[in-house]
């Protein structure tokens, strides 16, 4: 009896976390840096956005050269911070990127793209 009713509590205790999750699809994140359609010099990009105000994973996609008439994408993760660090980029081209909040049974939509590109060898470069 006493095991059952264990059993009972557990399944109740996980099922109030479904119920009570965080509903993740009015929610928008913010993107910080870089700046929409900025021209950077490194080939080492940090993107940054600003945190929701629940706790939340979020997904971070990088497009070359952008979502809507992709090339490869270069970078599909989830992290639980909010900032990433994408390396290796190519010069010369032109990159997209968005990030969503994940919960546990939601997702937010995409946030609206930024662009940025990687400018062409330095002169004195190799």
């Amino acid at each position: 009896m006493l095991m059952g009713l264990l059993a009972g509590l557990i399944i109740a205790s996980a099922s109030c976390e479904a119920i009570f999750d965080d509903d993740y699809s009015s929610y928008s994140v913010k993107l910080a840096a870089p700046a929409d359609s900025i021209l950077l010099a490194d080939t080492l990009v940090e993107l940054r956005w600003t945190p929701i105000t629940q706790p939340a994973d979020y997904q971070v996609q990088v497009a070359l050269p952008k979502f809507d008439s992709l090339t490869k994408l270069i970078k599909d993760t989830i992290i639980s911070g909010s900032n990433i660090r994408i390396t290796a980029l190519e010069r010369g081209k032109k990159y997209q990127w968005r990030v969503r909040a994940i919960g546990k049974n939601t997702v937010s939509p995409y946030c609206v793209p930024r662009m940025f590109f990687i400018q062409n060898a330095i002169p004195g470069e190799e």
